[in-house]
């Protein structure tokens, strides 16, 4: 389907099951509604199609964690942290744009 948006009317027990399932001021309620019925899955023009699930598939789909979710890694004797950011599709992004399909080892 093109990326067009179409209306739909949802009652308030739904609506309500959205704003509880969103996070606020970054969620769209389409953003709920392919979370929760598609899991998670981007549209099919986005960059990340085609590849394969990373490794922290399970982890989303276990519901421990979530797209947009951010994970950190401090190098303790280094005194460095590193932050990335959980795609859809399991991946992890680094704030330079570069993608992973694994978390780095300990």
């Amino acid at each position: 389907m093109p990326n067009s948006m179409r209306t739909i009317e949802v009652d308030d027990e739904v609506f309500a099951y959205l704003q509880r399932h969103s996070e606020p001021l970054v969620d769209t309620p389409n953003d709920v509604l392919r979370r929760e019925l598609l899991k998670g899955k981007k549209p099919s023009s986005d960059k990340t199609s085609g590849r394969k699930t990373g490794t922290l598939m399970p982890i989303i789909e276990a519901g421990l964690a979530a797209a947009g979710d951010k994970v950190r890694h401090h190098q303790s004797r280094l005194k460095r942290t590193h932050e990335a950011t959980i795609t859809a599709d399991g991946w992890i992004e680094i704030p330079t744009g570069e993608h992973s399909p694994r978390l780095p080892p300990r």
